[in-house]
């Protein structure tokens, strides 16, 4: 699938869902095979707040760069309410894309901040 194709799927889901009423999420690491190197541990959470029209990301000190690009896009969709397949319970569990060193982490939305 396309990039453009993608980014309208997202769009549209976006704006089914009510458009700027936002949630914050919770990223939680549940488990690593192997080494993260950026140091992630499990139960080492981050937080990305929403704050009315706007994600504002907290401390995410020692956050590996390459999870967060695999994990924003279904960040933003749970922020805006929207719901992936694989979604169980309210969460979502994704992964890093090392292939050598497995990294999970659960995403989870929590009440935005006004």
């Amino acid at each position: 699938m396309s990039t453009t194709k993608k980014n309208q799927m997202i769009e549209t889901i976006i704006t089914k869902k009510g458009g700027s009423s936002m949630k914050g999420i919770k990223i939680t690491v549940e488990s690593i095979k192997g080494h993260c190197g950026a140091g992630m541990q499990p139960g080492d959470t981050f937080v990305i707040e929403g704050h009315k029209d706007n994600l504002v990301m907290g401390n995410f000190k020692g956050f590996c760069p390459e999870l967060l690009a695999a994990i924003l896009p279904p960040c933003f969709i749970m922020a805006y309410e929207g719901s992936l397949p694989w979604e169980e319970e309210g969460a979502v569990i994704s992964s890093c894309p090392d292939p050598n060193n497995l990294l999970k982490v659960k995403i989870e939305r929590i009440p935005k901040v006004e």
